[in-house]
């Protein structure tokens, strides 16, 4: 079966997966709430749900947030009649808490992967296990880098030993 080219969708799924403090929930605040983050976490306590999240600034449960567009395509933060849906789902990256994670991959049927790598820790063994199943899922992947503390010659080296991971699988 010949899959939708992505831009024609009226309506995308996008997982963010990846490692804890990779990124993800800030990313997703920043998207759909225009939070911008002071370094410390502020944009994700307005998306994080429970107690022990807001404590531990860790996510531990799936969460799923709406980006609309209007047909000229900017933001349309009151969500009337978009003309583009993007749904985007946020997931833990502790590996204590993995099974939510494939729970999140294998049940809410995503149209991409989003993983989310920080540029100064590299790839985690979470990350790998994300990566490996959206292969074996045959979920397209695309990589976003979090790099606010990062010298670019350590991004230079993450971004080839991404490249490396993903040409193995």
């Amino acid at each position: 079966m010949k899959q939708p080219i992505i831009s024609q969708l009226k309506s995308l799924r996008v997982l963010l997966a990846g490692a804890t403090d990779s990124g993800k929930t800030t990313l997703i605040s920043i998207l759909t709430k225009g939070n911008l983050d002071n370094g410390l976490g502020s944009s994700r306590e307005t998306i994080l749900k429970y107690k022990t999240e807001k404590q531990s600034g860790h996510t531990f449960s799936i969460s799923s947030h709406m980006l609309t567009y209007s047909s000229d395509g900017q933001p349309n933060v009151a969500q009337d009649n978009p003309e583009k849906l993007i749904h985007l789902i946020d997931t833990c990256g502790m590996l204590t808490h993995q099974d939510s994670s494939v729970r999140a991959m294998t049940s809410t049927y995503p149209d991409l992967v989003l993983v989310a790598i920080d540029a100064t820790t590299g790839i985690s063994l979470v990350t790998k296990e994300h990566i490996g199943l959206s292969i074996a899922l045959r979920i397209p992947i695309m990589t976003v880098s979090y790099t606010h503390l990062t010298l670019p010659t350590i991004l230079l080296v993450q971004i080839s030993v991404v490249a490396v991971s993903l040409k193995k699988k």
